[in-house]
């Protein structure tokens, strides 16, 4: 039998160079996020977090055998503790070094647009989607999650605290080189969204329609920046019939 030769250590995501082997986590990080959230909600009532005042609340989502399983996981990944028989959250400060997923990046052949432009392009894109999705950019904030959630997400995400907000600080610093970096940055929030309330979730699929919608919006950008600047410019009521350098044929 031929043999094989060992293929070398890659890098496991763009974000990092490690290459160190990993130890995968086999709990569903929504489902961490419910069980952290439940922890919190019972020592507010001054009630121990045992598995029995869990599954009072869980019995409708899940049955006892399956919730002790997933506890289970969620245990061995290290991302909540037990001490007699009372599960908290862990305080280790260890976060996450790699992500769960890949990314795939492919060529986009386009205008060449400047770093102004491309601002310019982006806040108007920016505004349609707070206008059409505000209920996903007001999410990505994570204003209504309670503080001590919020604190342990490191454990769940690369970039726990990226979200609109950031992303209108990059557009007014010009931060953004192409259309893509930013179409990038919104599948990130769309990922933390799916991540943390679960892919086939009402809020996960809005996300993904807001992808959708910034996609559709770039590709207009791409058919004619200044059509697109003009019909998104309100004090712009006939811009259909200003012509465009060079004109349309």
């Amino acid at each position: 039998m031929t043999e094989f030769s060992p293929l070398p250590k890659l890098p496991l995501t763009t974000e990092s160079d490690d290459s160190s082997k990993i130890k995968a986590r086999t709990c569903k990080p929504w489902f961490v996020l419910l069980i952290w959230r439940l922890i919190i909600e019972l020592n507010k009532k001054g009630e121990n977090a045992t598995l029995s005042a869990i599954s009072k609340i869980m019995t409708k989502r899940l049955s006892m055998a399956r919730l002790e399983k997933k506890v289970k996981s969620a245990l061995n990944d290290g991302l909540i503790a037990k001490s007699s028989e009372v599960y908290s959250i862990t305080e280790s400060d260890v976060g996450l070094f790699h992500e769960w997923y890949y990314r795939i990046q492919s060529v986009i052949r386009k205008k060449k647009l400047e770093k102004k432009d491309i601002s310019e392009v982006l806040h108007l894109i920016l505004q349609n989607v707070k206008s059409k999705f505000g209920s996903i950019v007001e999410k990505s904030e994570l204003k209504n999650e309670n503080e001590l959630l919020v604190k342990h997400l490191p454990k769940l995400l690369c970039h726990p605290r990226f979200n609109f907000s950031n992303v209108e600080g990059k557009i007014k610093n010009d931060n953004y080189e192409s259309l893509f970096e930013f179409e990038k940055d919104c599948k990130t929030i769309d990922y933390n969204l799916s991540v943390l309330y679960r892919p086939r979730s009402e809020i996960s699929k809005e996300s993904k329609r807001m992808c959708e919608f910034v996609k559709q919006q770039i590709e207009n950008v791409n058919y004619c920046v200044e059509c697109f600047v003009r019909q998104n410019d309100t004090n712009c009521k006939d811009w259909f019939s200003e012509a465009c350098n060079p004109p349309h044929k």
